[in-house]
């Protein structure tokens, strides 16, 4: 036998035997709970076990094994995160009926891929008492943070929280905070990658925009590793842990001879984690999980001495991204919320602000459009965006019909696309309700509605968001297909 031959052979068993350790991580973590695999992991898992099976019955060298297990976990990285065609499904789901196997008898289970969500993780299934823990609502008015939290956040961050609850991390951080889920999820993608370039940025470095924020390139290095902060916090606030993370070192840098290293620690976190010396009610349990991470609470303490200190915002809020889609979003609920203590509830919100819109569009524009109906569907595309880009569930072409039967009843046009429009959002919030009871919930309150759509052609003038974002669906060259598709010149 020649030293080739052994080196193969030594490189096949060194990777069959990883695939075999992976498989009993998988394994372990599915029966005691721990935290889960990503998809990443569970590719490479298969593959670690697959490859030195199918390379036993070919007659090429098996040292071929080391450069195509690469390719495939460069590749991993980016399809397990953003769908891409035929190769997601390809590398995943090989990846989850392996992992179902391997996890046969352990009474978890994986939540089956989906191409909708940008989240390379998935955690084992919770069981029905956590689920009802997440304190769904199935109702018209929903309290704005569950609404919140079931719109932005709850499928992405079930996928990657093993103990603390997705919903105790949104609602005591990131809605707060006004973070956005995009740019948390890229940031997630780098952290996963222990900041190393993607396989697209080492081969292709001028190709697109990479959409991570500056910091967690830096924040998700090893050497930067603090094990107290949990890996979502370092994905939604890199320049916060990375900021901690200088603030400590400068304090141990610039202590007197003879002060105590444990005491500069301790009067640190108590002073920006918000602590009080004198409260001896705290244990550890309410200050950090069971893996020894920092609850949501404190962190955001955290966050707002970072912005009270240095007088930033954080990275990945809307206030820095400009992402006007999500920030919309907010903005609706901000104004919901304000507008509820006045008496007026989502009916009139959702007429207010796409009235708006209609009268932008039709002072600026309206010689763009071909027709009213155009002009109408295209107002409900504003406000139904969230509907229509992210989840996915409300198509243009649904809102151009709507808008082509009311222009052809020759009723009060705007009122009854309005109406209309309001029943198509909330029979997708409410499919517990049928389509006739919330048709006629909407039909209930159309004399509120008129009243409110009268309101504000009467009052509106100008606002900058609005005009800015109309502007900017209207003129850009990235929104000509979405245009072609309202009927738009």
């Amino acid at each position: 036998m020649s030293v080739l031959s052994i080196v193969e052979w030594v490189i096949w068993g060194i990777v069959l035997a990883c695939g075999l350790w992976f498989a009993i991580g998988i394994r372990t973590a599915a029966t005691q709970g721990a935290y889960p695999p990503t998809w990443p992991t569970l590719i490479i898992s298969f593959y670690l076990v697959i490859l030195p099976v199918i390379f036993l019955f070919l007659e090429f060298s098996k040292i071929h094994i080391v450069w195509i297990l690469f390719i495939i976990w460069s590749i991993s990285l980016r399809a397990s995160f953003i769908h891409v065609p035929i190769i997601s499904k390809l590398l995943i789901w090989p990846a989850y009926i392996y992992a179902c196997i391997v996890m046969i008898g352990t009474g978890s289970s994986l939540t089956s891929p989906s191409r909708q969500s940008p989240w390379a993780a998935r955690t084992i299934r919770k069981t029905p008492q956590d689920l009802d823990n997440c304190g769904n609502k199935n109702s018209i008015e929903k309290d704005n943070v569950d609404f919140l939290y079931e719109k932005l956040w709850q499928e992405g961050l079930s996928e990657i929280v093993p103990k603390i609850t997705a919903k105790e991390i949104a609602t005591d951080f990131l809605i707060p905070n006004k973070i956005d889920p995009f740019a948390f999820a890229y940031n997630y993608e780098v952290f996963l990658r222990k900041g190393m370039l993607s396989f697209e940025a080492t081969f292709f470095p001028n190709e697109g925009q990479s959409s991570h924020t500056a910091s967690i390139t830096e924040a998700a290095s090893p050497l930067r590793h603090i094990p107290s902060f949990p890996d979502w916090f370092i994905a939604a606030c890199p320049d916060v842990f990375l900021w901690f993370s200088n603030f400590q070192r400068e304090r141990v840098k610039n202590r007197r001879k003879n002060d105590d290293v444990n005491a500069i620690m301790a009067n640190l976190i108590i002073e920006l984690f918000g602590f009080t010396s004198e409260d001896t009610s705290l244990e550890i349990s309410n200050v950090k999980d069971e893996d020894d991470k920092w609850l949501p609470k404190w962190l955001n303490n955290l966050a707002a001495s970072y912005k009270r200190k240095t007088g930033k915002s954080l990275e990945t809020s809307l206030v820095e991204t400009k992402n006007n889609l999500i920030m919309e979003f907010y903005e609706n609920i901000d104004v919901a919320q304000s507008m509820s203590k006045a008496g007026i509830d989502t009916f009139t919100i959702i007429a207010r602000k796409t009235t708006m819109y209609y009268l932008e569009l039709s002072k600026n524009y309206r010689q763009r459009f071909s027709n009213e109906a155009c002009l109408l569907a295209t107002a409900g595309v504003f406000d139904t965006q969230v509907y229509i880009f992210m989840n996915k569930n409300i198509e243009i072409s649904e809102i151009v019909e709507l808008a082509e039967k009311v222009v052809a009843d020759e009723n009060d046009l705007l009122t009854e696309f309005i109406v209309r429009l309001e029943a198509k959002m909330f029979t997708v919030d409410t499919p517990e309700l049928t389509q006739e009871m919330v048709e006629n919930s909407c039909q209930e309150e159309k004399p509120r509605i008129h009243k409110e759509i009268q309101r504000v052609r009467k009052e509106y003038k100008r606002d900058p968001f609005i005009a800015k974002e109309v502007q900017a669906f209207m003129e850009s060259p990235n929104f000509s297909e979405m245009r072609d598709q309202l009927g738009i010149r």
